[in-house]
């Protein structure tokens, strides 16, 4: 019986030596460091840093009536009360934990909800943001641009281009495209079947941006003084722009029927 009680006193978190020092002085009632020491098996030495540990806790008592210092067990049902107490923190803890954890996710919903933008400058930084949108997950790429404004700043990006578009086709990216009508865009951009292309009259619409919609992200190109281009990534505001763009998509197709 002792030993099933000294493994539950160490599951409550005293060492062995702690458990049987005070299952022994418990028997005792009272006791001195030596007669504590003969009777446990524990030496001197270790019994006193073993009752002083008692001590702090709360399990063992001094009684200094008498000329030889003895140790007194406090009541058994003292430990009762010890864990009743460590129960009610260890609820106090969860509950403080389960309040933590509920504003941490918080805090993640919001900062999953708050666009990230990233601004690129300069002719690499448009390549940089182009690369971008080769990463499209849903494989649809939806966008907007004017090549004749394009080509009139660089014509160096030809090749770029060229091959920019020859990687997205061999990435099975689909991609979607309105385009004012204009002489350099009939003759420049790729005809792929994997591809749709829309043109709309060129005196009604124009682009001085170029918008690029996928995935969960919007990307914008400038070509107007220093190049710039940003792409801002939202679910809500990329979903937003995909349903504008499809609406513009079939006014689009409405114009080059008639």
């Amino acid at each position: 019986m002792k030993e099933a009680i000294v493994k539950t006193l160490a599951d409550f978190g005293l060492s062995e030596k702690e458990a049987r020092t005070y299952i022994v002085l418990t028997e005792m009632e009272a006791a001195t460091v030596y007669e504590l020491a003969r009777k446990s098996g524990i030496n001197r030495s270790s019994s006193y840093v073993v009752l002083e540990s008692l001590r702090k806790r709360g399990l063992v008592g001094v009684s200094d009536d008498r000329k030889v210092r003895q140790y007194v067990a406090a009541h058994p049902d003292t430990l009762f009360q010890m864990a009743e107490a460590a129960v009610q923190e260890q609820t106090r803890i969860k509950n403080d934990v389960a309040s933590a954890v509920a504003a941490l996710k918080t805090l993640q919903k919001n900062a999953a909800q708050k666009p990230a933008v990233r601004v690129f400058q300069g002719k690499d930084g448009i390549i940089a943001a182009l690369e971008d949108t080769l990463q499209n997950k849903e494989k649809t790429l939806r966008v907007s641009y004017s090549l004749e404004r394009f080509i009139a700043r660089d014509r160096s990006f030809n090749d770029y281009l060229d091959r920019y578009a020859d990687r997205r086709a061999r990435r099975g990216i689909h991609l979607k495209a309105i385009h004012p009508h204009d002489a350099v865009s009939k003759e420049l951009i790729p005809q792929r079947s994997t591809d749709q292309h829309m043109f709309i009259p060129k005196e009604r619409y124009t682009f001085p941006t170029e918008v690029a919609i996928y995935d969960d992200k919007v990307g914008y190109i400038s070509w107007e003084g220093e190049w710039m281009a940003v792409i801002i990534e939202s679910k809500e505001m990329a979903g937003l722009m995909k349903s504008i763009f499809d609406m513009a998509w079939e006014e689009a197709k409405r114009l080059a029927s008639r």
